[in-house]
């Protein structure tokens, strides 16, 4: 796959930026709908990164451990004129790689209704680990953390 973005990773002074991506999308606003809760998820976050093409911020992803369950989950969104063009799936496909590479086990969940994340999901090799009313939950399969060590 040719590479369209890069994840660029963010040092604790410059983890606001992934506010100011939320705050310029509505959907995304929706869905991260409080900003404290997004600086408490930044806070528990043991890695945060924006997707960049062509050198302009598109999106941001993280990797947050979840203090109620420590589970390390995966937050992302793109920027909505960006959406569609596979951005996010490239993104993911990369931040894949990185949580391989520093055996980390991670979730990811989208609401039921979210079909292109849930491709995206699917794509990158995620699982379905279970569901409720309202969401799927995903996971990297065990071989696939065997194959890298």
């Amino acid at each position: 796959m040719e590479k369209n973005v890069r994840l660029r990773k963010l040092d604790f002074n410059e983890e606001i930026k992934v506010i100011d991506i939320i705050n310029q999308d509505e959907d995304l606003k929706n869905t991260f709908a409080q900003e404290r809760i997004v600086r408490s998820r930044l806070a528990n976050s043991c890695y945060s990164a924006l997707i960049e093409k062509d050198g302009k911020s598109i999106g941001f992803v993280m990797i947050v451990n979840n203090p109620r369950t420590n589970i390390n989950e995966i937050d992302m969104g793109v920027l909505k004129k960006h959406r569609g063009k596979g951005y996010g799936t490239e993104a993911l496909g990369i931040l894949k790689e990185i949580i391989l590479d520093n055996s980390l086990e991670v979730e990811i969940q989208t609401k039921r209704i979210n079909v292109a994340a849930i491709t995206s999901i699917v794509y990158n090799g995620f699982k379905l680990i279970r569901d409720d009313k309202d969401y799927y939950y995903y996971s990297i399969p065990e071989e696939e953390y065997r194959k890298t060590r």
